[in-house]
């Protein structure tokens, strides 16, 4: 981003669905991380969740987007028309900096809080994250440590059991699969087809056996919906 020229803008395309897809969409999702990593922006300490950051440095962020990204609001579009479209956008950006922020912090925890230490080593200055301020990880190094921080990251891990996410898109998301499979075989992919793709080996066989049974239940919803069971 640092190289474009004043008043320059990356376009940015979006799916029907409001999902961005082509060239510029993983520059878009960069550009969000970058947002929430600066503190004037997405403070760190006392806040535990994105929807506590004030709502006027969410609008600032959301402003730093625009300055940035053309995301397809024109002047001369029919005002209902461009207000919807924003409201889409936006609701797509808020939420790309809420998961941004919390893979930040996230990531900070994983890299930088040591379980097996005291806080008295986490706090030395060799210890604290790059680019954070030693007031912010006094902070969250405190919280990390507390009962309630604690019980949610239990919740969260035992959530994340349940998951299924042995998927092979790799950092593509799969508004951008499908758009790459609707190039490829001209024809719109079922969830279905979009879930075999995604989660399965060059060998087609899937990557997990909780892939393997949700195909076979999908499978299963379909041809009981085929056979007007359903």
């Amino acid at each position: 981003m640092a190289k474009m020229r004043p008043g320059e803008k990356k376009k940015v395309d979006f799916n029907i669905k409001g999902q961005p897809i082509g060239v510029n969409r993983a520059c878009l999702a960069s550009y969000c991380g970058s947002l929430v990593r600066d503190p004037l922006n997405a403070p760190l300490q006392k806040l535990k969740v994105f929807s506590e950051i004030p709502e006027e440095n969410k609008e600032k962020m959301w402003d730093l987007v625009l300055e940035k990204f053309d995301i397809g609001l024109e002047d001369d579009q029919d005002e209902g028309e461009r207000e919807k479209i924003k409201k889409e956008r936006k609701t797509y950006i808020m939420g790309s900096l809420n998961k941004k922020y919390r893979n930040y912090r996230a990531r900070l925890k994983a890299d930088y809080y040591d379980i097996e230490s005291t806080d008295e080593e986490r706090l030395k200055e060799e210890n604290r994250p790059p680019n954070v301020d030693k007031d912010d990880w006094e902070w969250l190094v405190e919280y990390f440590g507390s009962d309630e921080f604690k019980g949610k990251s239990t919740r969260n891990t035992e959530n994340r059991s349940y998951q299924d996410v042995g998927h092979t898109s790799g950092t593509k998301s799969f508004a951008q699969k499908v758009e790459d499979m609707f190039e490829r075989d001209k024809v719109m992919p079922t969830m279905l087809k979009l879930y075999e793709e995604t989660h399965s080996r060059k060998d087609k066989t899937p990557v997990t056996e909780v892939a393997k049974e949700t195909m076979s239940k999908m499978k299963e919803l379909l041809a009981q919906r085929e056979a007007g069971e359903i």
